[in-house]
């Protein structure tokens, strides 16, 4: 793809961007304080621009403190409250003991039965490949894009409980689904755009997926427990969503 403006050549305007994203990016860290990590893609952007020498250092520097002083503006209500509630501006609220930085479950996070993104949501798994195409399409934005997934796994792998609670599947990872939607994005148009028909078909069918697992989760909160166990094994996470239908069915006709 042709180089296109960043915001450090954007003149004025990439002023105002790089204020931008940093108030957005900020709004995003107050909702969840680990998405603050989508500043990688503006950084990337930054750094490529001094290396390639499209900007000087000091523009550069200039729109990433602006960039910075919108997420400090964003952030400013909930550290006043941290330190009205617990004495200091910065704190875990949840104890000390809540982050494991030096033994993240990687692993499980991604693959576990219990609310791994993978294994809970098959679809980002294919999302995920789609980032090799992503990268040769755009290096900037699909290396910036895999580096804000791996820092997110790694956060989310160190919570000490990295499942997230009870929860439709890893809901920590929902604010990086723009990321995933590049992906499968990439991938789609890479192999199949000349197959209009498999690809619809193929959406479709990795939605109606879903969906049924949300169902069948669903159906269990609300003490259908017969027709929908909790989903626990390898079959009951990856299988009975697809004879779910015909059980619901059963026990309409049956009632």
């Amino acid at each position: 793809m042709p180089d296109v403006p960043s915001i450090a050549e954007a003149g004025v305007k990439g002023y105002e961007a790089s204020l931008w994203l940093g108030i957005l990016a900020g709004l995003a860290a107050l909702v969840r304080w680990q998405d603050v990590v989508i500043l990688v893609l503006p950084m990337c952007e930054l750094a490529r621009s001094v290396a390639k020498g499209r900007a000087p250092p000091s523009s550069v520097m200039l729109r990433l403190g602006l960039m910075l002083g919108g997420v400090a503006t964003m952030l400013l209500p909930q550290l006043l409250a941290w330190r009205a509630i617990y004495g200091q501006f910065l704190v875990m609220p949840q104890g000390e003991g809540f982050m494991q930085w030096t033994s993240p479950a990687l692993v499980s996070v991604l693959f576990s039965l219990r609310h791994g993104l993978f294994s809970w949501t098959p679809a980002v798994l294919v999302a995920v490949l789609g980032f090799y195409y992503l990268v040769r399409r755009d290096a900037l934005l699909g290396r910036s894009a895999v580096v804000v997934i791996l820092l997110a796994v790694y956060i989310n792998g160190s919570v000490s409980d990295w499942w997230a609670g009870e929860a439709f599947g890893a809901r920590r990872f929902v604010g990086y689904t723009v990321f995933f939607a590049w992906g499968l994005t990439a991938l789609f148009a890479r192999d199949w755009q000349s197959r209009p028909v498999l690809l619809r078909w193929t959406a479709v069918a990795l939605v109606v997926y879903n969906l049924l697992f949300l169902l069948q989760y669903q159906l269990f909160m609300r003490g259908f427990r017969e027709i929908a166990p909790y989903p626990t094994t390898i079959q009951q996470v990856l299988f009975d969503r697809l004879t779910l239908p015909w059980h619901l069915l059963r026990a309409w006709l049956s009632g």
